[in-house]
């Protein structure tokens, strides 16, 4: 059987006339085995042959593996081998959902000249395509995505030759995640079900009150749709999904920015609390309010687990069984090319901290078991487990 479709191309920096990007969607069968290649084009050859398997029907009773990772960028051993890891992991691993600060394009733009900026996100690509050419790679955008300078020298972002390298357009090429198809923003607010899973991702950075990366703060990103629009469509999102808990149990909503976590050491840090307090008033009574499972975020760089904990960060139990509440968890510690964090102050629900590189596992086993994991990856070798916990759910 044969599949024919049309497509979209589209580019972003209209000086590198190399820098297209092409979307193609097509219908699947669930749980089906999709083989296709690129035909050559042009001075392109054509590529090798590649395959994928399209997601389970809604509702499948399969365990799913969801493998978690930000702030990873390409650079530092600790990043390489994290993409190491991840690309080793491709046989066991269903999906990957990364919780922004993607490539870090932005902090090599300081080092370098603009060229290197969509130049960086190329071999980003390139360095994810074992993985992004076979298995669903799903994204979200952090502080790191939203233009070509973070702090440092803006004016070297303020020339006029920059303008397409702001608000977010390196990020909104590259990837085509499903914000149009479920009422959302392309690849800043979107969701997806997945077997047993309904993840709902969102944006930290912009389109809703105080957002850190707004309009008129230092990044200058968005707003995209009248405020309150992400907001409210994370309301009907969850709502809509809620009432189908008996097909499709878990619920995970994933963003950048913790709402809550632990108080890094340094000024700086204790200041972007103030920043996560912005994030939760947007978010954290809605996803408490259809007692979401899971959420899932980056921007610190180190892993922690907190206890399920209301939408004030304060925890039920100091259990995983068969509490209330949604479980945050910081999956940040892919190897970014800036300094590792330590804790200074712990959170009142703070249950689990690791400083080392790695990435997070998530295996949803049954409708009401799930096992979450950190695997720590600088010794490629042994990729030791350096965190697991059960976590038993009334679904």
């Amino acid at each position: 059987m044969s599949i024919t479709a049309n497509g979209t191309s589209t580019m972003y920096y209209a000086s590198d006339t190399g820098s297209w990007f092409h979307n193609v969607g097509i219908n699947v069968t669930s749980s089906t085995t999709y083989y296709y290649y690129i035909m050559a084009a042009n001075c392109t050859r054509a590529s090798t042959t590649y395959s994928f398997k399209a997601p389970p029907p809604d509702g499948e009773s399969k365990p799913i593996n969801i493998a978690i990772v930000g702030d990873l960028g390409i650079r530092k051993t600790s990043a390489t081998h994290t993409i190491k890891a991840l690309i080793d992991a491709r046989n066991k691993t269903d999906l990957y959902l990364r919780v922004g600060d993607i490539s870090y394009a932005d902090d090599h733009f300081v080092e370098h000249d603009p060229e290197t900026y969509k130049q960086e996100w190329n071999d980003f690509q390139n360095a994810m395509q074992p993985i992004t050419t076979t298995k669903f790679y799903m994204t979200e955008p952090g502080n790191h995505e939203v233009t070509c300078i973070q702090g440092h020298d803006k004016k070297r972002c303020a020339n006029p030759e920059h303008q397409p390298f702001r608000n977010f357009s390196a990020y909104l090429h590259p990837f085509r995640m499903p914000g149009d198809e479920t009422g959302g923003f392309k690849n800043l607010w979107y969701s997806f079900t997945f077997g047993m899973v309904h993840i709902a991702v969102v944006t930290s950075e912009t389109d809703f009150k105080g957002a850190p990366a707004g309009p008129n703060t230092t990044l200058n990103g968005g707003n995209f749709r009248p405020l309150g629009n992400q907001t409210q469509w994370l309301i009907n999102d969850l709502d809509r999904t809620n009432k189908s808990r008996a097909t499709v149990p878990w619920l995970v909503v994933a963003a950048h920015r913790p709402f809550f976590g632990s108080i890094p050491e340094a000024a700086n840090d204790i200041a972007d609390q103030k920043i996560y307090n912005t994030c939760r008033q947007a978010f954290a009574a809605i996803m408490e309010k259809y007692n979401v499972d899971f959420y899932f975020c980056g921007h610190v760089h180190w892993y922690e687990r907190l206890l399920a904990a209301n939408s004030t960060g304060y925890p039920f139990a100091r259990n995983y069984i068969y509490q209330p509440g949604t479980i945050y968890v910081t999956s940040g510690a892919g190897g970014a090319p800036e300094p590792k964090q330590h804790i200074e102050k712990e959170a009142p629900a703070h249950a689990e901290y690791k400083s080392h590189y790695g990435y997070v596992n998530l295996e949803i086993k049954n409708a009401n078991y799930s096992q979450l994991t950190f695997i720590e990856t600088l010794d490629l070798v042994r990729k030791k487990t350096l965190d697991v916990v059960d976590i038993y759910r009334k679904h």
